[in-house]
């Protein structure tokens, strides 16, 4: 249900800080979130929207986030900051998301960085990646003039349900579930660095622990184990230097997990 709107307010003053209060500031006075292909439009409540997606089969696609406010005017080149996306307790964003909406669209490229694959991303992918437990998602809006949400961060929880076992493809890699605590990484992009990966918002380590560790992969000690064993090919603590490349021809074993990587 979207709160009843009403009359555009005149033009915000000049010089308002980026999203902050004050006097000067318009309140946005509803906030409406829609996640194009995957759920309906849901209203923030409490600082928070939730999003049930169980039903929904793992072909489904989600292509992009929209968001509308009232004033409609607030939210036209809005910034958008994600600094969190968790789930079973582990930290997927490496670095915070900032995107400038436009007309209050997001794409799914922009929100979940390399996760996804040219702008899209399909349930059953989120799920390979996230299990099915609930993805936490959180962030501010600001624009100068507006204050979004009395100025609280923003709180979206995507209800996955059960299934999974896509395959995560993206300009980088290509990751495969290939059974019983396997996975084969393609390598795409050899010259990439791990810590350029970080600077998409994807964390190589944790999406290929969560990949081969299904609904297994509960805590950080695993992706610390993948990158002792990554490391022993090359320098100790060199792991976000590493290109991609080094890894062709590799396997990687730890705990009770096997990863194999190739060229493609």
């Amino acid at each position: 249900n979207t709160a009843p709107g009403v009359a555009a307010p005149t033009a915000p003053p000049a010089g308002g800080g980026g999203g902050g209060g004050g006097s000067s500031a318009v309140a946005v006075t509803a906030l409406n979130v829609e996640l194009t292909g995957l759920g309906n439009s849901q209203t923030v409540a409490s600082n928070g929207v939730t999003f049930n997606l169980s039903g929904k089969a793992d072909t489904a696609v989600a292509t992009q986030m929209k968001i509308t406010t009232t004033p409609e005017a607030a939210i036209t080149n809005a910034t958008l900051t994600i600094s969190s996306i968790k789930t079973r307790g582990i930290e997927f964003l490496s670095t915070p998301i900032t995107v400038a909406t436009s007309n209050g669209v997001v794409t799914i490229g922009q929100l979940l960085g390399a996760l996804a694959a040219d702008d899209d991303v399909s349930l059953g992918a989120l799920r390979t990646i996230f299990g099915n437990q609930d993805i936490i998602i959180k962030g501010k809006i600001s624009k100068a003039g507006y204050t979004f949400n009395s100025g609280n961060e923003m709180t979206i929880t995507i209800q996955l349900g059960a299934g999974g076992n896509a395959v995560i493809n993206n300009a980088y890699v290509r990751i495969e579930d290939t059974g019983a605590g396997t996975a084969t990484v393609t390598i795409k992009e050899p010259t990439a660095t791990v810590g350029s990966l970080k600077g998409t918002g994807f964390d190589f380590a944790a999406v290929v622990v969560s990949v081969v560790g299904g609904s297994q992969y509960t805590d950080g000690t695993t992706t610390d184990n993948f990158k002792a064993a990554v490391e022993s090919f090359i320098n100790s603590g060199a792991f976000d230097s590493l290109t991609l490349g080094q890894l062709i021809g590799k396997t990687v074993t730890f705990s009770g997990y096997t990863v194999s990587f190739v060229g493609e």
